[in-house]
């Protein structure tokens, strides 16, 4: 029987009441093209009329300011450091920028899944044939049985030549939520290889727990680098 999540977004009694959106429509899919909270919009109009009322003092005095004032609170909500944390337009665009300034050789591998996000799959594929590098896919099966079985899936197609992984937290194309967390039992199997942490999740952020602190990936994008 399908979980009925309707009265949750009631305009009136549910959190309905903070969106614009159509109340003849249940609307769930708020990860590809979601719309924005009633406040955000608020504060965005707040913003535009800062800006209109006055551009160049905006640009050239408030802009930078804002933008840090934005990024220390971003940057305690996901619990890592503001200097650590970057505003991009979105996980694409992420993906992008920590795929292409790293630099890899013909014999690295790098790693995902068989439920990777179609467009930060696409990147991968872009950056290896320009390269010569070999994309490994971990097939994790679906449905799954319990976390272990991804942890095995992915750790069985590492190897010494493995140079990244580019992981979903909250998978786009089967909405499971992969065990990354360290601290966890499944996710502390992770620690038996050197990586280095590219932290961030574009859909896990806002869902769990505010320790984010012990993610394995917290940055736009998800991506965890092997040093």
């Amino acid at each position: 029987m399908l979980y009925d999540a309707r009265h949750l977004f009631n305009s009136v009694t549910g959190w309905g009441r903070f969106w614009s959106l159509d109340p003849t429509v249940t609307f769930l899919n708020h990860g590809s093209f979601g719309a924005c909270p009633l406040p955000v919009l608020a504060a965005q109009q707040r913003l535009r009329a800062q800006l209109e009322g006055e551009p160049l003092r905006f640009f050239m005095r408030e802009f930078e300011q804002l933008l840090d004032e934005a990024r220390s609170q971003l940057a305690t909500f996901v619990g890592v450091e503001p200097d650590d944390l970057v505003f991009v337009p979105n996980a694409t665009t992420g993906v992008n920028t920590v795929l292409r300034s790293l630099q890899f050789e013909s014999d690295d591998e790098l790693l995902t899944t068989n439920h990777e996000y179609n467009a930060c799959r696409n990147a991968l594929d872009f950056v290896s044939a320009r390269t010569g590098g070999q994309v490994v896919v971990a097939k994790i099966p679906f449905p799954i049985n319990s976390p272990e079985q991804v942890v095995e899936a992915v750790l069985e197609r590492v190897s010494p030549r493995t140079r990244l992984a580019l992981l979903d937290h909250v998978t786009s194309q089967t909405g499971l939520i992969f065990p990354i967390k360290v601290g966890s039992a499944t996710g502390s199997a992770w620690r038996r290889y050197a990586y280095r942490r590219c932290p961030c999740t574009w859909n896990g952020a806002a869902q769990f727990a505010r320790d984010r602190g012990d993610l394995l990936h917290r940055q736009l994008p998800q991506v965890v680098v092997r040093a």
